[in-house]
Protein backbone atom coordinates (compact mmCIF):
# COMPACT_ATOMS: atom_id res chain seq x y z
CA UNK A 1 0.00 0.00 0.00
CA UNK A 2 1.57 3.20 -0.94
CA UNK A 3 1.14 6.31 1.10
CA UNK A 4 -1.24 8.39 -1.19
CA UNK A 5 -3.59 4.60 -0.23
CA UNK A 6 -2.65 5.15 3.60
CA UNK A 7 -3.53 8.82 3.45
CA UNK A 8 -7.24 7.97 2.24
CA UNK A 9 -7.44 5.25 4.44
CA UNK A 10 -6.86 7.28 6.80
CA UNK A 11 -8.95 10.10 6.26
CA UNK A 12 -11.51 7.66 5.51
CA UNK A 13 -11.37 6.27 9.12
CA UNK A 14 -11.54 9.40 10.48
CA UNK A 15 -14.55 10.50 8.67
CA UNK A 16 -16.06 7.10 10.16
CA UNK A 17 -14.96 8.19 13.39
CA UNK A 18 -16.34 11.55 12.93
CA UNK A 19 -19.69 10.38 11.29
CA UNK A 20 -20.65 7.96 14.02
CA UNK A 21 -19.88 10.57 16.71
CA UNK A 22 -22.00 12.75 15.05
CA UNK A 23 -24.92 9.89 14.79
CA UNK A 24 -24.53 9.64 18.75
CA UNK A 25 -24.88 12.90 19.42
CA UNK A 26 -28.43 12.75 16.98
CA UNK A 27 -29.28 9.77 18.75
CA UNK A 28 -28.68 11.07 22.36
CA UNK A 29 -30.69 14.63 21.76
CA UNK A 30 -33.76 12.41 20.70
CA UNK A 31 -32.96 10.09 23.64
CA UNK A 32 -33.44 12.74 25.90
CA UNK A 33 -36.25 14.03 24.85
CA UNK A 34 -37.58 10.55 25.37
CA UNK A 35 -36.17 9.50 28.21
CA UNK A 36 -35.06 6.22 27.56
CA UNK A 37 -32.13 6.38 30.58
CA UNK A 38 -30.70 2.77 29.75
CA UNK A 39 -30.24 3.20 26.06
CA UNK A 40 -28.50 6.62 26.11
CA UNK A 41 -26.31 5.63 28.96
CA UNK A 42 -24.89 2.91 26.78
CA UNK A 43 -24.74 5.55 23.85
CA UNK A 44 -22.44 7.39 26.29
CA UNK A 45 -20.62 4.88 26.85
CA UNK A 46 -20.08 3.96 23.10
CA UNK A 47 -19.15 7.53 22.22
CA UNK A 48 -16.64 7.70 25.01
CA UNK A 49 -14.78 4.54 23.53
CA UNK A 50 -14.88 5.91 20.37
CA UNK A 51 -13.29 9.30 21.50
CA UNK A 52 -10.98 6.76 22.74
CA UNK A 53 -10.25 4.85 20.29
CA UNK A 54 -9.86 8.14 17.91
CA UNK A 55 -7.26 9.79 19.95
CA UNK A 56 -5.33 6.43 19.68
CA UNK A 57 -5.67 6.32 16.36
CA UNK A 58 -4.11 9.87 15.72
CA UNK A 59 -1.28 9.33 18.62
CA UNK A 60 -0.13 6.54 16.82
CA UNK A 61 -0.01 7.95 13.47
CA UNK A 62 2.32 11.25 15.35
CA UNK A 63 4.83 8.23 16.28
Amino acid sequence: MNAEDKFHLDADFRQNISDMLEEIDRMKSYLHQSSWDLILSKLEQMEKELEILMTLFQESKGK
